[in-house]
């Protein structure tokens, strides 16, 4: 079972680099739409609502940011099968600091989330 705050690595596409993505709504709560927010490498024109430096999670090196646009949903079914068929691999969630940081950033960006997630968030009162 997936919780709140459980770090993804997923493939960008075919052959694609792989993102680490956090889990940002409650699984628990909602197992049919899982808030997933990608991160990506600081750069210049990147949205720096929420940074996350090396020291925030032992599986980032450099700077990097959480990219709410392209927030989406997946089951957990979905994702418990892409685990198990090693399509995607999970490392340490993030701490609850990291996560309460994470989530003021979507509260100030959930206009440029996917509909569908700035609901599901709404709905488990995790941003306003």
């Amino acid at each position: 079972m997936l919780k709140q705050g459980a770090v993804l690595w997923i493939p960008s596409g075919l052959g694609g680099s792989e993102h680490m993505h956090v889990v940002l709504s409650r699984p628990e709560d909602n197992s049919q739409s899982i808030v997933l927010v990608p991160w990506t490498t600081r750069d210049d024109g990147v949205d720096e609502a929420c940074v996350i430096y090396a020291h925030d999670h032992e599986n980032v090196d450099h700077d990097t940011c959480v990219d709410y646009q392209r927030a989406r949903s997946a089951s957990e079914a979905e994702l418990l099968d892409a685990l198990d068929t090693r399509r995607i691999r999970q490392v340490a969630s993030v701490s609850e600091p990291l996560l309460d940081r994470i989530l003021a950033g979507a509260n100030e960006r959930a206009n440029l989330m996917a509909n569908e997630c700035e609901e599901i968030l709404l709905a488990q009162g995790l941003i306003d």
